[in-house]
């Protein structure tokens, strides 16, 4: 867009976060004239160039609507931000989006851009990111969303979110560990509360003090798992195993006899005709 630059196409990752923060200053606007967004999500949040240095705007507004007025069954047209996790006395039968959920959206796409992307900063020689992205793709599955243990405990369980955040690298954990502890908390806290009650003023503070920690972190994102998502790696296995195959098939047609040529007028592959073995003992052999 010429007016606006994505998410994921900002220089760094202290404009990142500032981005997200004045993106949730709207979503709070919104919520305060009676609106949800229902559908935050990394290519919905812009920064806008007209300003100088830029401000974070939300954009798509398809799916916003007022929660007095949500029907009780959506014509199968789903927003493209996952499905909040709702709290255990929830039945998924009874499951409505809230205010919350829009929150909610926040803490998974902070938690998505730190387990997705890695640093250009210098770390320690110690840190190793394989971790990092084993816990990626089992919390965001990529291709479907599913209420995965993994994920689950995030939402519910200090000790599982700080083993997900110490495969961070140390300056990124050291940063937003105690933010993403209490907004994880505060979360929880609205989920198991009283269905209707109005989110706490002290929610919209935790969200901008995450994304303000998350703007001390230096250095830019790098697409450390650009390419390796599930699905990837499942065509790279398919095309290896057919590659496997192919060097076996043509093992087995050496061991016949034949000889695979290309012909140098056409360039069709053709295949000699097998060549019949002599006796032991004949003419000629050893």
């Amino acid at each position: 867009m010429e007016e606006a630059t994505k998410l994921l196409d900002l220089p760094d990752i202290k404009t990142i976060f500032e981005t997200v923060k004045d993106a949730s200053y709207a979503l709070f606007i919104l919520h305060s004239i009676g609106m949800l967004f229902r559908d935050v999500s990394p290519g919905n949040i812009l920064r806008r160039k007209m300003e100088v240095p830029g401000r974070g705007v939300l954009a798509d507004l398809e799916y916003s609507t007022s929660p007095t007025i949500l029907p009780d069954n959506n014509d199968g047209d789903q927003p493209s931000a996952p499905v909040p996790i709702a709290g255990p006395d929830l039945q998924q039968d009874d499951w409505r989006f809230r205010d919350v959920h829009d929150l909610e959206s926040i803490f998974w796409l902070i938690l998505w851009l730190l387990l997705r992307y890695d640093t250009n900063e210098q770390i320690p020689t110690e840190y190793d990111p394989l971790p990092k992205r084993k816990a990626y793709n089992k919390i965001f599955p990529h291709y479907r969303f599913e209420n995965k243990p993994e994920r689950v405990a995030v939402l519910t369980m200090d000790p599982a979110l700080d083993k997900v955040l110490a495969l961070l690298p140390p300056t990124w954990t050291s940063a937003l560990r105690n933010a993403l502890r209490h907004f994880r908390t505060a979360l929880m806290e609205v989920h198991e509360g009283p269905k209707r009650r109005p989110l706490p003023q002290t929610m919209w503070a935790l969200v901008y003090a995450t994304c303000a920690r998350g703007e001390l972190i230096e250095g830019s994102f790098t697409g450390l798992f650009e390419g390796n998502s599930c699905e990837t790696l499942k065509r790279k296995r398919v095309a290896r195993r057919a590659a496997a195959q192919a060097v076996g098939a043509t093992t087995t047609a050496h061991r016949n006899g034949g000889v695979a040529s290309a012909s140098a007028s056409t360039g069709a592959e053709r295949l000699t005709v097998p060549q019949h073995k002599r006796k032991k003992g004949a003419a000629g052999t050893r």
